[in-house]
């Protein structure tokens, strides 16, 4: 089936299959919960190491192999990681035309 022109994202159908994927980042928007008062966006970088995340106007950067459990905030420690990151993280916001 043709896929409308307003999804975005790409087939998983060549992973399913196991012919492999082409790595590429991983972005999400989390949405206020009873148990979770917050909203947020996230990004996960292409080769799964780095995750970015963004809540409440602050951003927390986790080295996920060194720190699976995302305890360690690195984000003022390791600025040449996040800010690319970063500018990923907004460029997908701006494309969903969020503030």
């Amino acid at each position: 089936l043709a896929r409308p022109a307003a999804w975005k994202g790409k087939s998983l159908a060549p992973a399913i299959a196991g012919k492999g994927s082409v790595a590429a980042p991983a972005f999400a928007e989390l949405i206020s919960a009873p148990e979770w008062d917050h909203t947020g966006k996230s990004m996960i970088s292409a080769d799964g190491k780095w995750h970015l995340f963004l809540r409440d106007g602050r951003y927390e950067l986790y080295d996920l192999a060194a720190d699976p459990g995302e305890k360690n905030n690195l984000w003022d420690a390791k600025p040449d990681v996040g800010a690319p990151m970063k500018a990923a993280l907004e460029e997908w916001n701006d494309a969903l035309g969020d503030p």
